[in-house]
């Protein structure tokens, strides 16, 4: 092999080995661009949706602020009562204020006179009624206690409960509430139930008598 013809190789080599490393290049330089888009078009969908999500949260915050406003002044009068102040319910000190008092009217839907309570619940000791719970400044209490006391500022004696004339246990509505003794209560829990069977029963005669 003649000196020309290797050198003809080599110049064929050479020229191969260029290319590859031209187009290794060029394919290191299209994948950062590829990452490079990538990359911006996170930032752009991340700006995008922090841009959404305050406007969401606006939106929400404007719907908060409307709605509590026109509850608190469908209740102007009623929460006017308990504002900035407290109270002693069960043996425990029921603190209140104006957020407070917000928060709680926020966990409110108004149904017809009842005022539904939509926030925490727990069922009643010795029952399966659901019953309301409130965190009134750090101090976990029955949302309809914490109405009677804070909203409509009455008094409950130690041991005292509070029945709900209504007969709804999620009722937090304070005029819908009458302090009675333990004993009491059971009176009228027995009563209520025996009236309520009563009725079935009238009903049942009533359906057999007519068929």
């Amino acid at each position: 092999m003649t000196p020309l013809e290797l050198l003809s190789i080599y110049a064929i080599l050479f020229t191969g080995a260029t290319h590859l490393i031209a187009g290794f290049v060029l394919g290191v330089y299209l994948i950062a661009l590829a990452m490079e888009y990538v990359i911006r078009s996170c930032r752009l969908y991340a700006d995008f949706v922090r841009f959404l999500s305050a406007r969401y949260r606006a939106r929400a915050q404007r719907r908060t602020e409307i709605l509590a406003a026109s509850l608190q002044s469908d209740l102007e009068g009623e929460v006017e009562e308990g504002m900035g102040g407290g109270g002693v319910g069960g043996g425990r000190v029921i603190r209140s204020n104006s957020a407070i008092l917000l928060r709680f009217i926020l966990k409110i839907r108004r149904r017809g006179g009842c005022w539904i309570w939509e926030g925490a619940r727990s069922r009643g000791k010795g029952n399966k009624k659901w019953y309301g719970s409130f965190n009134a400044g750090g101090v976990v209490v029955r949302a309809h206690k914490f109405a009677f006391i804070a909203i409509r500022g009455g008094e409950l004696p130690q041991g005292y409960h509070l029945d709900h004339e209504c007969e709804n246990s999620l009722c937090v509505n304070p005029w819908h509430l009458k302090p009675v003794t333990p004993t009491q209560n059971s009176l009228l829990r027995w009563s209520r139930r025996r009236s309520a069977s009563q009725d079935i029963s009238c009903q049942d005669k009533a359906a057999q008598a007519s068929v």
